[in-house]
């Protein structure tokens, strides 16, 4: 579960990094929702780790909460460019 949950945390900002150096919207797009996958997997990962006891409560709330505010800002920046594409 370890490993897995570090594949997918690095996943994400892999993903920005190889969709930016595209130079194309529509492919930046593409791995931003790949992203935005990765980072959701992340919250699941960390959802089976808290009950299966690998993590207290307050390290997956705090965990959580910073995966959280980075799929906002995924989906806005998603949101921006679909908008700018149309």
């Amino acid at each position: 579960m370890r490993d897995q949950l570090r594949r997918a945390s690095v996943s994400v900002p892999t993903n920005i990094a190889e969709g930016f150096e595209r130079h194309s919207r529509k492919e930046y797009l593409n791995f931003l929702n790949i992203a935005k996958g990765s980072a959701g997997e992340v919250r699941s990962l960390l959802r089976v780790a808290l009950e299966v006891g690998y993590l207290n409560q307050s390290s997956y709330t705090q965990l959580y909460s910073q995966v959280m505010e980075l799929s906002r800002m995924l989906s806005n920046q998603i949101q921006s460019i679909n908008q700018s594409i149309k």
